[in-house]
């Protein structure tokens, strides 16, 4: 089991990344207090059980949360929402079900979210788009140049004969494994830019919202394996960088939008 004293470091731990194990037990409790310096945790492919820990709601400074490939039995931690920072969150295959709350807030939640992966768990109901997608992040973001995704930047100083002097830098950068183009594929190095949703073989139900189409800055987009009814939404040509789109294995019907043909970074497209 992952020692219960791990919370006791979540005030100066900024990392944690204990995937691909065997541990099992339940997750400690994290962040008792507002003052955690937590950045990123990754405890994924192991054999981790039962509920999410509450306390990570306290974690301010959280900005991945990597849990997939579990044995979780909890419902979706909508409580998330309000974390400030929260760029990736990823529960694929981890035992969560249920119905997804459309959360009663004047406020958008998961106001930085990037990255959504939900597949192959047992949720049910309707997706609350609007809720946990309405962040700004989502609709884009305008970078300088090429940044990732990091927990932190470091640097090493080293001695010499009369003064200290810069030795090298260091920073820890995010890595993830996602569906993408039909293959799972593992990212070294997540881009800042980088915005994915992955909701697949679950038991969603209703229709793809109009709502979709905000969400300008999307690369990739995968609903496939749900129940999901009505036709498919013009609004999803206004996703100009939209590189994946698999709705396949739904009851939607209708036509194939014209307006799709406005997607030229489309690269793979499945009904």
């Amino acid at each position: 089991m992952l020692p219960r004293c791990l919370g006791n470091f979540s005030s100066s731990l900024k990392v944690l990344s204990v995937g691909n194990n065997y541990f099992h037990g339940t997750l400690p409790h994290f962040c008792s207090t507002n003052g955690s310096d937590l950045m990123l945790i990754d405890v994924s492919r192991n054999q981790l059980q039962r509920k999410l820990p509450r306390s990570l709601a306290n974690c301010l400074r959280l900005q991945s949360l990597v849990l997939s490939n579990n044995k979780f039995d909890d419902v979706f931690p909508i409580w998330l929402g309000t974390l400030p920072e929260l760029k990736v969150l990823a529960m694929r295959n981890s035992g969560f079900h249920g119905v997804i709350p459309r959360h009663q807030s004047n406020h958008d939640g998961f106001p930085n979210l990037r990255i959504l992966d939900l597949s192959q768990n047992n949720f049910t109901g309707q997706f609350a788009f609007e809720f946990i997608l309405s962040g700004k992040s989502m609709r884009g973001i305008d970078l300088n140049g090429l940044e990732y995704m990091t927990a932190f930047d470091f640097l090493i100083y080293e001695s010499g004969p009369s003064s200290w002097y810069l030795g090298a830098s260091y920073s820890y950068e995010y890595s993830i494994t996602l569906m993408n183009k039909g293959l799972d594929r593992y990212f070294q190095k997540v881009r800042e830019d980088f915005m994915a949703i992955d909701l697949s073989s679950n038991r969603f139900e209703g229709k793809i919202p109009e709502f979709i189409g905000n969400l300008k800055g999307l690369r990739s987009l995968n609903v496939s394996n749900n129940i999901l009814t009505s036709r498919i939404p013009s609004s999803l040509g206004n996703l100009t960088y939209l590189e994946a789109l698999d709705l396949s294995h739904n009851n939607i019907l209708g036509e194939i939008p014209p307006s799709l043909l406005q997607l030229s970074f489309l690269q793979q497209f499945s009904v």
